[in-house]
């Protein structure tokens, strides 16, 4: 099958083939006509529209041999001397049209040549081509150019260059140059730029350089013009002019608010700003040329100017502070910033260094040292425990006072390592105080119990007040603390004295007044009773009066022993033989049948009075068992230390409400329906006699804990072996 084509050349080959046959027919129908040859010169004339180089030769062989083939079919009654001219002549002017034709051809193709070759030119420039004609319509335009609007050469071709290409607001005025150009009342402007508008509706900015067409007659008859693509150039452009503007401006702004100064590799200053001159009080062409040598005060180490130039040297950035002298002498300090600038060999070739002014910081910063410093000296010199804490409420200071109750390190109280020294029924009402009086910025003041380093817990007495800048920015508490322990046992002694002055005086009216006619009572009670049928309702009356009336002489006798104690009778004491009597007594009584007593520990001697000492143990004891109600463990310990022995007594009962316990020792209190409320204030009044203390603790796990410390004394030791 032939190809599209190929198809139009077999169609005008054929028709060629056609006329020749017709004219050879004719030729041979009209015998005596001799000048019918020539015709073959129409079918000659195809081979314009045939691509094949030899077909007017070989065309003009076949008419010149079908013109033989005519003559010798001619009648005879025609001259033959005429018919050979005529013949003659049509094979010449065959011949002629085939020449004619050939070189025709030849010529096109070489003008074909030509244009494909100049088409292949423009199209490798590498800028649009274009050219448009008087009617304003493109009569050229290059493949760079077809690329650039977005469309083929046959789709540009014939378009209106303004209205397809030219964006709407540029079109009447690229137009009206063109039209008065065209009319020769302008002239063309050889460079100029504009925006293009491809077929997508993109935007391209075109540098264009321009050519007039003209005819035989210099008439206009139309341009050709190269256009480059500079779009993305004036982009560049314009970014490149608004960095430099940002640079400019940047470096207009780092001028005017810090010290710059560059320098070469070797160091020599190539160039200040005006406040490098002005805070080192040196004129420009004073600088220009030397080192920074010249300002140098020589506060710093030699290795600290070392490192700075290693670090600069290496293409590193340094950061530091320095101490500059300025011209006249004065003294300033610079937060610098030094950027090396590197080569392509990644080598340094100069250095920029930047600067700002902390003279007056500095300042601020020594004087606040040498506060802080006088601080210290009056905070370890005072008489109190001081401390500071930050914004965010973490102590970050304590005195020597402080670490030395606590009997911890500065590293361990500080952030929140003081609170673990709390008592735990007292943190939670501490850290609230705290707490809200740093919400509040306010001062504050609150007492609580604290651990001594001993173990003991103190009743510490703490007082704070807020610390703010001039600029009223908040910068923590500064507090003091005070172990006031000692001076409320002191209050709390007073009182009891006055309290117990007042006691005795009663007492002493009451035993006159009561004792003496109470044995009365009861020695007639019992004579009364002793005449009495034992079995008689009345004998039972009378001893419930007698114990009532022995109850109330008790009472009495334990008001006069707290009111008016007698004086010690002090003797070696060996503890766990004591408290091995106390189990007996306490054994004794079947409402405790079910407690199990145990003692535990080493049997030491103490210097004391047997029967105060037993009265305390058997009251602790006693109160411990009711606690548990006659079931449990009651366990009592003894631990001999520093020259003292600490005595505890541990129930498994519910424990102490604290409520109850902080008026424990109070004369006349009671929780019992019934007794005196004296136990336990004689307990503790006979202990303090010994120069010792008493203490109730309730752990977590329930339960109560009392803890009795004595003084060994000078005889105290371990028991015999046959004790």
């Amino acid at each position: 099958m032939t190809s599209d084509a190929s198809r139009p050349r077999l169609t005008v080959l054929l028709l060629a083939a056609g006329l020749a046959a017709a004219i050879f027919a004719v030729d041979l129908g009209l015998t005596h006509v001799v000048g019918l040859g020539s015709l073959y010169a129409l079918p000659l004339l195809l081979g314009l529209w045939l691509p094949w180089r030899r077909y007017p030769w070989i065309f003009a062989s076949v008419a010149s041999v079908l013109l033989v083939l005519g003559f010798l079919h001619k009648a005879p009654d025609v001259p033959r001397h005429l018919a050979i001219v005529s013949r003659s002549i049509s094979v010449a002017v065959i011949w002629l049209m085939a020449a004619a034709v050939f070189s025709y051809r030849r010529i096109e193709r070489r003008y074909e040549a030509e244009a494909d070759r100049a088409q292949k030119y423009l199209d490798i420039v590498g800028v649009c081509v274009v050219a448009i004609d008087a009617g304003e319509r493109v009569t050229l335009l290059n493949a760079t150019g077809c690329e650039l609007l977005g469309c083929s050469p046959a789709e540009a071709v014939g378009l209106n260059w303004f209205d397809t290409f030219i964006p709407p607001e540029d079109r009447e005025g690229t137009r009206r140059v063109h039209r008065e150009l065209m009319a020769g009342r302008g002239t063309i402007e050889e460079h100029y730029e504009n925006d293009l508008m491809t077929r997508d509706g993109a935007r391209r900015r075109i540098a264009w350089h321009n050519v007039a067409l003209r005819d035989e007659t210099g008439r206009i008859t139309g341009t050709l013009s190269s256009g480059l693509d500079v779009t993305d150039r004036r982009a560049a452009e314009q970014a490149l002019h608004r960095s430099l503007k940002d640079l400019s401006d940047m470096k207009w702004a780092i001028d005017q608010s810090a010290i710059v100064a560059r320098t070469d590799v070797r160091g020599r200053i190539t160039y200040v700003n005006d406040q490098f001159c002005q805070i080192s009080k040196y004129m420009r062409e004073e600088l220009i040329g030397r080192d920074h040598r010249m300002i140098n005060s020589g506060y710093h180490p030699k290795e600290y100017i070392r490192n700075l130039w290693h670090t600069i040297a290496n293409g590193d950035i340094w950061r530091g502070e320095l101490r500059n002298r300025a011209k006249d002498g004065t003294i300033y300090w610079v937060d610098t910033t030094i950027v090396p600038f590197l080569d392509e060999a990644g080598k340094p070739y100069q250095y920029m260094a930047v600067r700002y002014d902390i003279t007056e910081r500095k300042l601020q910063e020594q004087a606040l040292r040498e506060s802080e410093e006088r601080f210290r000296l009056m905070a370890e010199s005072a008489p109190m425990m001081i401390w500071v804490t930050a914004p965010d409420r973490s102590a970050e200071y304590f005195n020597r006072r402080w670490l030395a109750f606590s009997g911890r390190t500065l590293g361990e109280e500080a952030g929140f390592g003081w609170t673990t020294g709390l008592h735990p029924d007292d943190r939670e009402r501490c850290l609230a105080v705290y707490e809200s009086a740093f919400t509040a910025r306010r001062s504050f003041e609150l007492q609580c119990r604290m651990r001594r380093a001993d173990g003991e817990y103190r009743v510490v007495e703490s007082h704070g007040v807020p610390r703010f800048t001039p600029a009223g920015e908040f910068l923590g508490y500064l507090g003091s603390s005070v172990d006031i322990t000692d001076r409320l046992r002191e209050e709390e002694r007073s009182r009891e004295q006055a309290a117990l002055v007042r006691l005795g005086e009663m007492a002493a009216v009451v035993a006159h007044e009561v004792k003496n006619p109470l044995a009365g009572i009861r020695g007639a009670l019992q004579i009364i009773g002793g005449r009495l049928d034992p079995r008689a309702a009345e004998t039972r009356i009378i001893g419930d009066m007698t114990a009532r009336i022995d109850s109330l002489n008790r009472m009495v006798e334990d008001l006069l022993l707290f009111a008016r104690p007698r004086q010690l009778k002090l003797a070696a004491v060996h503890v766990l033989a004591l408290l091995g009597d106390v189990g007996g007594l306490l054994k004794q009584d079947p409402s405790y049948a079910g407690i199990a007593f145990e003692i535990a520990g080493e049997d030491v001697a103490l210097q004391a009075d047997v029967d105060f000492l037993r009265a305390v143990f058997l009251n602790l004891v006693l109160n411990a068992s009711q606690a548990m109600q006659g079931q449990g463990v009651l366990r009592v310990g003894v631990e001999a230390a520093a020259a003292r022995c600490r005595i505890t007594v541990a129930d498994t009962g519910p424990g102490i409400p604290p409520d109850v316990r902080t008026r424990i020792f109070q004369p006349f209190f009671t929780t019992k329906s019934r007794g005196t409320g004296l136990g336990l204030p004689i307990a503790r009044r006979a202990v303090e006699l010994h120069r010792g203390t008493i203490t109730i603790d309730c752990p977590p796990g329930g339960g109560t804990v009392v803890t009795v410390d004595l003084p060994l004394g000078p005889d105290s030791g371990a028991a015999p072996p046959d004790a």
